[in-house]
């Protein structure tokens, strides 16, 4: 039997003391393991991407920090709800009450179902000739469309006054079902709402991050900057190397490259300092399958200046001394480069490369204590940095904000 739950445990500690037996009556999920707070907890624990503990992670220490308790209290709709009902009356009045009016499609077909967040007026309000920019949320392997709510974009919309769209591949490996379904999903939001086409943007977590990039390989025309989790950058080859029958590229080739650099394509990298993968240094093991020249091409389509990245300077900024975000994200910003916002308990350390027009086209962001799973935070500066472009849609051009 499922139940509402109104509030999380006054302690996320005691979640994992109570791990013998289910904290809440949930029915199992059938496409991920994760059902629970203690299976969500569990996964950090048992997948060293997720969290490494050669770098220090410790579960119960984790589970006293801010980042914690607000990732599961995210993410209570899921453990409510699993993977049924997800157009329930309740969860819709849920995202009602957080600014945004949630709408699914498709929802018939689990290979094409996707959600729109739009601003409801509660906190942002527009008139009738304001047009909504839209950041299409790609989510991570095996993710469903309510844990992706739980990633920060959906409330983050209708306060900034965007539309998040969130679209499903009822697959691990359906991040090309999902690039190949965007043009669909852009005529319907073209016919249903009054969006800004000169402001389209994607984020994708983990897997969602392989998607991303795809998407703004495929589309780069349509799509005005990027952010993508660390996990997505694969290297690169002559030939594009696919992954499985449904055209799911991980492996990215030299002209898929230099099309999108003609168009400059803003990105922000980011990630938790607890991920196995990040900083990009040569210092751990999921690190090293990205070679000096795959960095230097994804950071050549930003448009940014930067130093040469080699061999040699990864392992210099690997050696660094102290807590920067050079060390912490594998780049070789300058102290001047860098800055350290605070958010949700925890320092963010925050590198940024520029054009020749002094605008910032390249961060990477590294949350500090954080494991493998997106906060709200890293959605508020993603869109900080994001929403400074568009993109105009007869010539290509980037377009810089004020």
């Amino acid at each position: 039997m499922k139940k509402r739950i109104s509030a999380m445990l006054c302690s996320v500690a005691m979640m994992v003391t109570c791990c013998g037996g289910s904290v809440f009556a949930v029915e199992p999920s059938s496409l991920n393991a994760v059902k629970t707070a203690e299976d969500q907890l569990g996964y950090f624990t048992g997948t060293p991407a997720a969290a490494n503990v050669e770098k220090g992670f410790d579960v119960e220490r984790f589970t006293k920090t801010q980042m914690c308790k607000d990732m599961m209290s995210a993410l209570n709709n899921y453990f409510v709800y699993g993977d049924a009902d997800q157009d329930n009356e309740a969860i819709t009045n849920y995202w009602a009450g957080k600014g945004v009016t949630k709408v699914y499609y498709d929802l018939e077909d689990a290979d094409r179902q996707w959600a729109v967040y739009m601003p409801n007026g509660l906190y942002f309000e527009a008139d009738e000739d304001y047009e909504y920019p839209v950041v299409f949320c790609l989510h991570g392997g095996n993710n469903t469309i309510l844990m992706t709510e739980s990633y920060g974009w959906s409330e983050l919309a209708g306060k900034e006054g965007f539309i998040t769209v969130i679209p499903w591949a009822n697959r691990a490996e359906g991040g090309s079902i999902i690039v190949e379904e965007i043009p669909r999903i852009m005529e319907i939001l073209r016919e249903n709402y009054n969006i800004d086409e000169n402001r389209i943007y994607a984020s994708g977590f983990s897997a969602g991050g392989r998607t991303c990039i795809n998407a703004l390989m495929a589309y780069p025309e349509l799509f005005s900057a990027g952010a993508i989790q660390p996990t997505a950058l694969f290297p690169s080859d002559k030939e594009a190397v696919y992954s499985n029958d449904y055209g799911f590229k991980q492996v990215f080739s030299y002209e898929d490259f230099e099309n999108i650099t003609s168009y400059t394509m803003p990105l922000i990298m980011y990630g938790g300092t607890f991920e196995s993968c990040w900083p990009v240094s040569l210092d751990y093991d999921l690190a090293r399958k990205v070679t000096s020249e795959d960095l230097t091409r994804y950071v050549n389509i930003t448009g940014a200046n930067f130093p040469e990245i080699t061999d040699e300077s990864r392992k210099r900024v690997a050696s660094l001394s102290g807590v920067t975000a050079a060390r912490l994200t594998g780049f070789d910003f300058t102290l001047e480069q860098t800055e350290v916002i605070q958010k949700q308990g925890t320092n963010c350390y925050v590198g940024s490369f520029y054009n020749d027009d002094g605008v910032c086209t390249f961060q990477a962001l590294a949350v500090e204590g954080m494991v493998h799973w997106p906060l709200y935070c890293e959605a508020e500066l993603e869109w900080e940095f994001m929403s400074k472009f568009g993109r105009d849609q007869e010539s290509g051009e980037l377009l810089y904000i004020e």
